[in-house]
C-alpha cells in the first residue's frame, strides 16, 4: 500500500469522506509537504516511520475539516472530524 493510499484509505474508513472528496483533501496534505514528500507519495508504507504516518494522517484531518467547511458544510462526516 503506498502512502497516499494509505491517507486516503484513513480519510473514507475513520473520517467517513466520501472516496471522491479526498482528492482535494489529499492535494492539500500534498501542498503541505511540499518538496521534502515530493515523488515519495506512492512509496509503499513499509519502512516509513509510524510518526510520519500518523503526521500525514493529522494533517489530513484538519485539511477535510476545512475543506469540509468551505465546500460541504452539511457533510455528516464534519461531526467525525470534531473528534
Amino acid at each position: 500500500m503506498t502512502i497516499e493510499e494509505y491517507v486516503k484509505g484513513k480519510m473514507v474508513n475513520t473520517f467517513g469522506l466520501w472516496p471522491e472528496d479526498t482528492v482535494p483533501v489529499m492535494e492539500a496534505v500534498k501542498q503541505q509537504a511540499g518538496d521534502s514528500m515530493s515523488g515519495r507519495w506512492s512509496d509503499d508504507i513499509e519502512g516509513y516511520p509510524t510518526g510520519l504516518l500518523t503526521h500525514f494522517i493529522l494533517t489530513a484531518k484538519d485539511e477535510a475539516r476545512k475543506w469540509g467547511r468551505a465546500n460541504k458544510p452539511q457533510a455528516f462526516w464534519l461531526v467525525l472530524l470534531e473528534s
